[in-house]
């Protein structure tokens, strides 16, 4: 059976408290852990660190996973800053774009109607998510409409 590693200001083979190394194995460790709260888990995070003296690292501008990124961080941010959906022309189906809305923005009827009104040539809607205004431009193409994504 595996023991838990040595806690540096404790002293030889004890652990902190009156604890020696012997008497916990690394299982009992990780079954306490786990029945930790994220909260309380973090706090022990914490005091691990002040009192071992361990400083976190920086968080690195991109993510790799086997020599490419996964994401970068810009990408991320921009996403959620906000996209800005254009309504560049209704289309012959205008009552469908006024139900397309509706489904992926929610709100009534008069809503869609005044949005499709005021959107015609113009702002739709602004700083959605970028899976929503997605979802919004596929639902939109598919009835007809004409849109554009910005990115704000």
């Amino acid at each position: 059976m595996s023991s838990v590693g040595l806690c540096p200001t404790a002293g030889v083979g004890r652990l902190a408290g009156s604890i020696t190394v012997s008497e916990v194995s690394k299982e009992e460790v990780i079954a306490y852990l786990s029945a930790l709260q994220p909260g309380e888990l973090g706090e022990l995070l914490l005091d691990l660190e002040e009192l071992w003296g361990i400083e976190r690292l920086a968080v690195p501008r991109s993510i790799t996973t086997m020599g490419a990124p996964l994401y970068e961080l810009e990408e991320l941010e921009e996403q959620r800053r906000g996209t800005d959906v254009l309504l560049l022309d209704v289309g012959p189906r205008r009552v469908l774009v006024m139900k397309a809305i509706r489904q992926v923005l929610g709100g009534t009827l008069e809503l869609a109607q005044s949005r499709v009104n005021v959107g015609q040539g113009g702002l739709l809607a602004e700083s959605l998510e970028l899976h929503v205004a997605e979802r919004l431009r596929v639902e939109l193409v598919a009835v007809g409409a004409k849109i554009e994504l910005r990115s704000r």
